[in-house]
C-alpha cells in the first residue's frame, strides 16, 4: 500500500489502455504503463510494482527546509554548474557532499559560516587525513566548490567572504615522479616486440597521450611541411591542436608502425579472399592491433603493459614516454612555450606543466 498515492486508468485513442500513478492526488506523476488491452497494461503495472514503490518513496521523501545547507546542496547537485562537471568529478565529490549534508545539513547559512563550523570541518578533515590524505583533499575541494556556489547572488545562502576551507593546506603531497632516462627508454623500445616497440617509439618521439596515439592517422602526417598536426582529446574545454615537428626518429617510428599495419592488412585481406568474403576496410590509423583494427586507449595501454611483462622489463607506462619526450625537448633547448605547443599545453600553463613533467631532479 502507498498511502496518499493516486491511480488512474484511461482508455486512449486507438483502443490502447494506460495506467497512471501519482505520488498524491494532483501531485507529480511517478509511473505510467501502457498496453493494447487493459490486461496488458495491468500486467506491465504488476511487473513495475518495485519501480512504483521506489519513485513514490523518492517523491514523498521529506525535503530540507528552505535556507539550510541541505537544501542548498540539493540545489547544487541539480544545477547547470554541477551538470557541466565530468562524471569522474561528480562521482568523487558526491560522497563528500552527502557527508556534509548529513553532518551540517540542518544548519542555516549563518551558522555554517561560523567559526565553530569551520573548526568542525577542520577536525573532520584531519580525521580523514589520518587514513587517506588524498581523499581528505577531495573532501575539501567538494566543500570549497559548494561554498563557491552557495555564495552566488542567486543562492544567497552564505556570506560573500565565507569559505571554511580557505586556509586548509593539502594533506597529500604527491611524490616527485622522475621521467625515465633516455637510455632506459631506448633499451626498452629495442627489447619489446615489433608492435609494442613501434607504439612506444612514436610515444617517445611525439609526446602524444595514449588517447591521441590511437587516433594518429595518415591524414595527420604532413611530410612536406615536416609536421604532425592533430586535435587532442584532453578535456572538454581544453581541446587543442598540437603541431609536432616530424623529426627523422619520429618519421622512422611512424613508418615502422605503418609497415606493421600494412602487413597485418594484407594478411587479413588474403584470408578474406581465401574464405570468399568481402575485402576488409584498410584502417587509416597508424597503430592497429593484431586483428588490424584501431586500438582503443585502454587496449593500447594493456598491450604495452603485457609486452613489458612478457619481455621481463620494468614497465614504462605510455605517459612515462610523454614525460621523457618533454624532458628531451627541454634539454635540447626548446622553450616551455614551444614544448607546450607540441604537447598540447596552453600558453599560461606551459611553465607550470613543465615543472611537473620535468622536475629539477630530472635535469640534473
Amino acid at each position: 500500500m502507498l498511502p496518499g498515492a493516486h491511480r488512474q486508468v484511461h482508455e486512449r485513442a486507438g483502443g490502447r489502455w494506460a495506467i497512471y500513478w501519482y505520488a498524491s492526488r494532483g501531485g507529480a506523476q511517478i509511473a505510467r504503463f501502457e498496453g493494447a488491452t487493459l490486461a496488458e497494461a495491468e500486467d506491465a503495472e504488476l511487473k513495475g510494482a518495485a519501480d512504483i514503490a521506489g519513485a513514490y518513496a523518492e517523491e514523498r521523501k521529506p525535503r530540507a527546509p528552505i535556507g539550510t545547507v541541505a537544501r542548498a546542496i540539493g540545489a547544487f547537485l541539480g544545477s547547470a554548474e554541477w551538470a557541466a562537471m565530468s562524471k569522474a568529478t561528480q562521482r568523487g565529490w558526491r560522497r563528500w557532499l552527502d557527508a556534509v549534508r548529513e553532518k551540517w545539513g540542518g544548519l542555516s547559512g549563518k551558522d555554517f559560516a561560523s567559526d565553530e563550523t569551520a573548526a568542525e570541518i577542520r577536525v573532520w578533515r584531519d580525521e580523514l587525513a589520518l587514513t587517506s590524505p588524498a581523499q581528505a583533499d577531495k573532501a575539501m575541494e567538494a566543500v570549497s566548490r559548494f561554498c563557491s556556489y552557495a555564495r552566488q547572488r542567486s543562492v544567497k545562502l552564505l556570506p560573500r567572504d565565507c569559505n571554511p576551507t580557505e586556509d586548509i593546506k593539502k594533506a597529500y603531497v604527491r611524490p616527485v615522479q622522475l621521467p625515465p632516462g633516455r637510455a632506459a627508454v631506448l633499451d626498452a623500445i629495442a627489447a619489446l616486440p615489433d608492435l609494442a616497440s613501434a607504439a612506444c617509439d612514436i610515444a617517445h618521439n611525439s609526446g602524444l597521450r595514449c588517447s591521441d596515439l590511437v587516433r594518429l592517422s595518415d591524414t595527420h602526417i604532413d611530410e612536406e611541411a615536416g609536421i604532425v598536426r592533430l586535435g587532442t582529446t584532453k578535456g572538454r574545454r581544453k581541446r587543442r591542436v598540437v603541431a609536432i615537428r616530424l623529426t627523422p626518429p619520429l618519421l622512422a617510428a611512424i613508418r615502422r608502425a605503418q609497415a606493421i599495419r600494412d602487413a597485418l592488412y594484407e594478411r587479413k585481406r588474403t584470408r578474406a579472399r581465401y574464405d570468399r568474403k568481402s575485402p576488409p576496410v584498410k584502417p587509416l590509423t597508424v597503430l592497429v592491433n593484431r586483428s588490424c583494427l584501431p586500438f582503443t586507449p585502454n587496449g593500447l595501454y594493456q598491450h604495452i603493459k603485457s609486452a613489458f611483462d612478457a619481455a621481463g622489463r620494468e614497465r614504462i607506462a605510455p605517459h612515462g614516454f610523454r614525460r621523457a619526450a618533454a624532458t628531451q625537448r627541454f634539454k635540447s633547448g626548446l622553450s616551455w612555450a614551444q614544448i607546450g605547443r607540441e604537447l598540447g599545453w596552453g600558453e599560461s600553463e606551459a611553465e607550470t606543466m613543465g615543472a611537473v613533467y620535468v622536475p629539477d631532479e630530472a635535469i640534473g
